[in-house]
Parts: C-alpha cells; structure tokens; sequence
C-alpha cells in the first residue's frame, strides 16, 4: 500500500509525518523530486501549472501545500475528470496561488485523507458479511469453489458499489457552488485534455 497519489510505500506514519519528512530541510522540491514522488511525468504536472490546478512554483520550487495538491488530484484522477477534481479543490481552497481563500492548508486536507484511507478497512465490509450469509446454503461441486465464489461476487459487487458511489460524487461536486470562500467565482473548464 502507498501514500495516496504517490509512489512511496506506506511505512504507519500518518499524511502529515510523511510529507514533514519529505521537506525536512527544505522548502520546496525541484521537478525531479516532484515526478519521482508522485509517479508523473513533467509535463502533465506542467500542464496542471498552467491550467490552475496547482500553485505555480517559487523559484522552480513546489512547497508542502504545492505538492499535497499535486498528490491529491494524483489519487483521485482515475475516477473523477480534473475539472471536477479542480471544481472540488476550488470549493475546499479557491485558488491554489493564493492561501487568503484557503479553509484548511492541502497539507492538512492531504493528512486528513492519509488517515481515513488508512483507517479504512475495505475488505471488511458489509458485503462480505451479506454473501458469506447468501452462501451458506451453497453446495460446492469442487473443492474451494464456494471460497473462490465468495471472492469473485465480493470483487463484482465492490466494483458496482464503487461505480454508483462515483456517480453520486460526481452529481455532488457538480451541484457545488461555483465560487471560493470568498464568493469569488470562477470559469468551469473543460477540454481534450481534461484527464492529463
């Protein structure tokens, strides 16, 4: 398992511990520390920059709330398309250039999500339970098959639940306001390269 949005292997310390550690004794990391951090290639963090999705670099430097930003729409883009992910951002922290919109650091939004996603136990669910229960009456015509059915209805209903749990995100972002803390509103943008 690793940090969400990176490629360092979870070690039990929490989202704050890991990106304390990663800027002790700086204050900001080149490009190359960004990408090997987060697993990116330079120019989609690039073109995050330039569409506003992340704060631009000081001196060719990304700070701790720069690249908790980087690695939380990292963790989060296979499913939701970045103008979402920017509306959601935008919602929580206005403008990543400016920390006056801000109600909570990305530093801090990223330790929160650190901590839930490793309190979360997702192979111990509900549904787990429920089949375990549907199946007691199964009658295996192979040995094991009755284990191996319980994993492939778990996987099955897992993916279903996930995909109606994406949709009503999805309606949940897009009915956020258009606007900051401030009631400062912005542009929705959407293009080609909205999943980059």
């Amino acid at each position: 398992m690793k940090y969400p949005g990176s490629t360092i292997e979870y070690t039990g310390r929490s989202g704050r511990e890991f990106l304390d550690g990663i800027f002790t004794g700086t204050t900001g990391l080149v490009m190359q520390q960004v990408t090997e951090i987060s697993g990116l290639a330079t120019p989609t963090v690039q073109n995050w920059v330039s569409r506003g999705f992340i704060a631009h670099p000081v001196n060719r430097r990304y700070d701790k709330n720069a690249l908790a930003r980087i690695l939380i729409i990292n963790s989060v883009r296979g499913a939701l398309s970045l103008t979402n992910i920017k509306k959601l951002l935008t919602y929580v922290n206005g403008s990543p250039e400016s920390r006056l919109d801000d109600i909570i650091p990305e530093s801090e939004l990223y330790s929160y999500i650190c901590e839930i996603f490793f309190r979360t136990d997702f192979k111990s669910n509900s549904s787990s339970n429920t089949i375990s229960d549907m199946l007691n009456d199964y009658n295996e015509l192979h040995p094991g098959a009755k284990e191996r059915l319980k994993k492939a209805l778990l996987a099955i209903t897992t993916i279903i639940l996930a995909e109606k749990m994406l949709s009503v995100t999805t309606e949940m972002i897009e009915s956020l306001p258009n606007s900051n803390v401030l009631g400062e509103t912005f542009e929705e943008q959407t293009d080609a390269a909205d999943n980059e």
